[in-house]
């Protein structure tokens, strides 16, 4: 229903004056749409399915990585802070 074939025939059977045009409900009563057989939709779901659980666990994955590195990092701060380490010395000499 969103393609052009169907917005164009959409607007060639529309019905009512140039201001109050509208497509008649005849037209979207008698419009075939094509469906795919209930053994193809359940391979679809299927589908979409494994790549959800491939898709959750990558984006769980990476959020874990970034929770680590961020507790890594107040734990670096605070060890600075509290001198229980100290900042290497970058100077190029």
């Amino acid at each position: 229903m969103r393609t052009n074939k169907f917005k164009t025939l959409g607007e060639e059977n529309m019905q009512g004056s140039a201001g109050q045009q509208r497509v008649p409900t005849s037209f979207l009563k008698n419009f075939y749409i094509t469906v795919p057989s209930l053994s193809e939709q359940i391979n679809i779901i299927d589908f979409i399915k494994t790549k959800t659980i491939s898709t959750n666990t990558a984006i769980s994955k990476a959020q874990s990585e970034i929770s680590a590195i961020k507790e890594y990092r107040e734990s670096l701060i605070s060890d600075m802070v509290l001198g229980r380490r100290m900042v290497p010395d970058l100077s190029l000499n």
